[in-house]
């Protein structure tokens, strides 16, 4: 299967590098020092257990072109994503299938609105994965997930679903095609948004913040109000979810971080829009209070709105 990556990330490389080492015709869409790297020396990812994988992986610019392929898998930052939709349709064709593998929640409804003609899917993944330097991605904890699913009035064939569900199991990577990738979603939304939400604002590791009574309390309330946002939009989440999101956490590396913590320690655009200004809006819309994490977000915007006026200059 040919299959094209937007975004070669720590989540869109590795995933793009597991497929290539299983056989998948696979092409990377980066940009600058990254892309340089892999077309000069091409992509290493660098696993846990000390493997370091080299897959014979092909990688192109924003300006390059290519053939449309049957899977698109969409891993840029939910900030990017607006912007990637011109080149994510001419990577695809009707028949191709779209599957994003963003933080937040939203990314479907964004990319079936900006591409009305293409069959979007619903999409999500687990790991814990950045770039260690160009061209080579370090996949650093959690053993890698990847869950995609529909709608039950989906138009899109189910034949194309199995099929995909099929291209993507050679990876040796574990593959849902969920019934249920609404909940699945919401699920996997409550372990991002607040973890991002509170290391983020705190500046520390994943085991800092589950050290610190305060703070743990903290992310507490932050599930807490994703759970009755995510209530309110008719999506099933209980308590006992909470709980084994904070079993996730309580089994993270010390050192780790979220993906949005290291944007705003670096001081660069991060998803604070497409995962607090998430719920914060669909918390105003159902009437349901978001205390904690509007006050997050508002300690954190001035930053954020700096850094995009730095990067739109």
């Amino acid at each position: 299967m040919r299959v094209a990556i937007v975004g070669a990330g720590g989540v869109g490389g590795y995933f793009g590098g597991v497929l290539s080492q299983a056989g998948c015709d696979v092409t990377l869409l980066a940009r600058g020092d990254h892309l340089a790297a892999i077309k000069a020396r091409g992509l290493k990812v660098e696993t846990p257990d000390g493997d370091v994988l080299t897959p014979p992986v092909k990688a192109i610019g924003l300006a390059e072109s290519l053939d449309p392929c049957e899977l698109v898998i969409v891993a840029v930052k939910g900030w990017q994503l607006d912007d990637a939709i011109p080149k994510i349709h001419k990577l695809s064709k009707k028949s191709s299938v779209i599957l994003p593998l963003l933080n937040g929640i939203d990314a479907t409804d964004v990319l079936r609105a900006g591409m009305p003609d293409r069959q979007v899917v619903y999409g999500l993944c687990g790991i814990i994965s950045a770039i260690k330097e160009p061209g080579v991605i370090r996949h650093i904890a959690i053993d890698p997930f990847l869950t995609f699913g529909v709608e039950s009035d989906s138009k899109i064939p189910q034949m194309s679903l199995e099929k995909i569900k099929a291209a993507l199991d050679v990876s040796g990577v574990k593959v849902e095609l969920s019934s249920n990738i609404q909940l699945a979603l919401w699920k996997k939304f409550l372990f991002i948004c607040p973890l991002s939400a509170v290391t983020s604002i705190a500046r520390a590791t994943i085991g800092k913040v589950r050290s610190i009574p305060e703070t743990c309390e903290l992310l507490h309330q932050c599930m807490d109000e994703v759970i009755s946002v995510g209530q309110a939009c008719q999506i099933k989440l209980t308590i006992e979810h909470r709980d084994e999101v904070l079993r996730m956490v309580a089994n993270a590396p010390e050192d780790g971080t979220t993906s949005m913590q290291r944007d705003v320690t670096g001081a660069r655009p991060s998803e604070l829009e497409t995962q607090l200004g998430a719920v914060i809006k669909l918390g105003k819309k159902h009437a349901v209070p978001t205390p904690a994490l509007s006050f997050i977000y508002g300690a954190l915007l001035p930053q954020e709105l700096a850094v995009r006026c730095e990067e739109s200059r």
